[in-house]
């Protein structure tokens, strides 16, 4: 095996034999080879109220909190496709079973939320209840969760969801207080509450990386389950919302809201088998 320059990447690199997979010509001649080249699969699963109100309304997403915890158990690679569910959220290609044979190398979950902070409602007398569920949705949930990789009916890889760092994607963050008056003066910044977010470095190396490489085969059954624990589920269903985060107040006296969004994407590191594209090997 040879190995990254790059001492980050900490992914093993197969040599150009290992690479290379030889398959029979359909015309009797030369040999196809498949190759082995680096990919990802990704899935994720959602919380918003604006899921009424998508074109495209993925399986597995809910319109609440109290939904989302209602539910035992919440499954990735083998619910939704690209058919179903933007890419930014997805790329699997089909739905019940893998498109190519993958050699998978790492695990990462990622929970992630909007990086403004107040979410509010409007209550009784034009009033606004407020509360800061991404930090409940990111830092706490994880916590009490579990996540099963399964490939066929064997269970791979069985650990806390705490464990699965996301490896890339967005990190950094924080919240401040904002020293102002009442709700009227500080419409512009609902209840003196601030945020603030940064991509920061991403660190390939920091996810889980499985003992021993997963081969999994071309049209595979492969998933990975995420479960809460019932604390986790009792405390969804008493969070209300999600709902929107108001940013002022319009000449007619009516709040101005953004949408707000909740996911969760689990991560397959790897590298895919696929047939040399263009040319047969030289």
């Amino acid at each position: 095996m040879r190995y990254a320059q790059d001492p980050q990447e900490m992914e093993e690199m197969p040599s150009e034999e290992e690479s290379t997979v030889a398959l029979p010509s359909p015309d009797g001649g030369r040999e196809y080879y498949n190759v082995s080249e680096q990919a990802v699969l990704y899935d994720t699963i959602a919380v918003t109220g604006e899921l009424p109100l998508l074109s495209k309304q993925p399986p597995g997403w809910f319109a609440t909190f109290a939904l989302a915890g209602g539910a035992v158990d919440h499954s990735f690679f083998n619910v939704r496709n690209l058919g179903n569910c933007d890419s930014a959220y997805t790329n699997m290609d089909t739905r019940d079973q893998t498109a190519f044979a993958f050699r998978a190398t790492g695990l990462g979950l990622s929970f992630w939320a909007q990086t403004w902070g107040a979410e509010t409602e409007v209550a009784t007398a034009g009033r606004l209840r407020r509360h800061l569920p991404n930090a409940i949705w990111q830092l706490d949930l994880p916590i009490h969760a579990s996540v099963i990789l399964k490939l066929q009916q064997d269970e791979r890889t069985k650990i806390n969801a705490a464990m699965l760092t996301p490896g890339y994607g967005i990190t950094g963050g924080g919240t401040a207080n904002y020293c102002g008056g009442t709700e009227a003066e500080t419409a512009e910044v609902p209840f003196g509450q601030c945020t603030a977010a940064s991509q920061g470095i991403p660190s390939p190396s920091a996810v889980y990386r499985f003992p021993n490489l997963i081969d999994i085969p071309r049209r595979a059954s492969l998933s990975a389950v995420l479960s809460f624990s019932e604390y986790a589920r009792q405390l969804l269903q008493t969070m209300p919302g999600p709902a929107n985060c108001p940013y002022t107040v319009d000449i007619n006296g009516v709040w101005q809201t953004y949408p707000v969004f909740f996911g969760i994407t689990a991560v397959l590191y790897g590298r895919r088998l696929v047939q040399q594209r263009g040319a047969l090997r030289a």
